[in-house]
């Protein structure tokens, strides 16, 4: 008798214990669904903000060749006495009137080109 009693309340425990693990279980099991839907969203964003950057440059490279024929430059002599280096830039806008300024942008300083 005292063993039954004993043997029913191992089973009660054990019962217990395996339904706190199944619920234990389904929390861990909604947190790994929760995660993979936080993933895939940011994988979304990720795509959008890489497709965002490639039309950015796409637009940036056909303002630069819609406004420019042709760039270049030349680097002259050194001058030995004052450690200078000419630097000759050319540029030539596709559309030319008496008002166009260009403008070379070194940092946060514009430096404007002469004709």
């Amino acid at each position: 008798m005292k063993n039954t009693k004993i043997l029913y309340i191992v089973i009660a425990i054990l019962v217990v214990l395996q339904i706190y693990s199944l619920l234990q279980i389904n929390g861990l099991k909604t947190k790994v669904q929760e995660t993979e839907r936080g993933i895939g969203y940011a994988q979304e964003r990720l795509d959008r903000n890489i497709s965002e950057i490639y039309s950015n440059v796409d637009r940036k490279l056909e303002e630069y060749t819609s406004l420019v024929t042709s760039s270049g430059y030349e680097i002259g002599e050194i001058n030995l006495q004052t450690l200078k280096v000419p630097v000759t830039f050319k540029l030539q806008p596709k559309t030319l009137t008496e008002t166009t300024a260009v403008f070379l942008k070194f940092g946060e300083e514009k430096v404007p080109m002469e004709r």
